[in-house]
């Protein structure tokens, strides 16, 4: 059932234990569509993680700090932003967000789970600017599954992250809706499932040379040899079917990854 702010358990943290996010430097207007949705999905009873995507100096960043600090009375200033851009080894992430949490290092318990611990039963919100763009590929998913992962699992009902990042692919299979930002702008918000299912990469490989085709559903084309590709958004089954009417050899179709789609919405 939804739980209003005024029910949540009393904070176990000491009342001068606030969140930690940056005070506005300047005027933000112009994005209050982007920051409407930015927050009403971080206020949802069901959304524990959400994520931003954009390229850098998109206004991601800005945006992200903007929700913090309009949250903070909702949290309870329970509001931790962590910027973790400039860092290029995973060892110093976690000292990174005890550093944000005003903690002192525990040799008892991991990082992670002391900052857990201090937060106790208050609901958080805790936003990750450019949490893995230093990192290795690898270290990157090790990073998402013990950090993100074990914040939301000590108290999933309490506990939301935010990520603002241009780096994707980690974050696919957790993705359930996302939203892409150019130039402080929301260029495309879609649920995962629906934007794999509007985004098609569409081959067709002909016996001979390469008709001319064209759809105004058809972001991208590219002939190479005999085959013909098509990037389409939405309309694939009528892209398809006139596909089909030229009578190629060979005709295939694929979901785009989330970074795929990242990438056409931008171009």
């Amino acid at each position: 059932p939804e739980m209003s702010v005024a029910e949540f358990p009393a904070l176990l943290a000491t009342p001068e234990y606030k969140g930690d996010f940056p005070t506005a430097l300047s005027s933000f207007f112009g994005r209050e569509a982007e920051l409407s949705h930015v927050l009403t999905r971080l206020q949802s009873e069901d959304c524990r993680l959400v994520t931003m995507i954009g390229i850098g100096g998109s206004g991601k960043t800005r945006l992200g700090q903007q929700a913090a600090i309009q949250l903070a009375d909702t949290y309870k200033d329970a509001v931790w932003v962590v910027s973790l851009a400039e860092i290029d080894n995973a060892n110093r992430i976690p000292d990174a967000i005890i550093r944000t949490l005003r903690l002192q290092p525990s040799t008892d318990i991991s990082p992670i789970d002391q900052a857990s611990e201090a937060l106790g039963r208050q609901p958080s919100l805790l936003v990750l600017d450019e949490p893995t763009s230093g990192l290795d590929p690898i270290v990157r998913r090790e990073f998402i599954q013990t950090v993100i992962g074990a914040y939301q699992e000590a108290d999933p009902e309490r506990r939301t992250v935010f990520v603002s990042t241009h780096l994707i692919t980690e974050f696919e299979g957790l993705i359930d809706e996302f939203t892409i930002v150019d130039a402080g702008r929301a260029v495309l918000t879609l649920e995962a499932d629906a934007a794999r299912g509007r985004f098609t990469r569409i081959r067709a490989r002909f016996a001979e040379q390469v008709p001319d085709f064209t759809h105004p559903g058809v972001l991208r084309t590219r002939v190479t040899g005999r085959e013909l590709e098509c990037i389409a958004n939405g309309a694939s089954a009528e892209i398809i079917a006139q596909l089909r009417a030229r009578q190629p050899e060979e005709l295939t179709t694929e979901a785009l990854t989330l970074e795929e789609i990242f990438m056409v919405t931008l171009q």
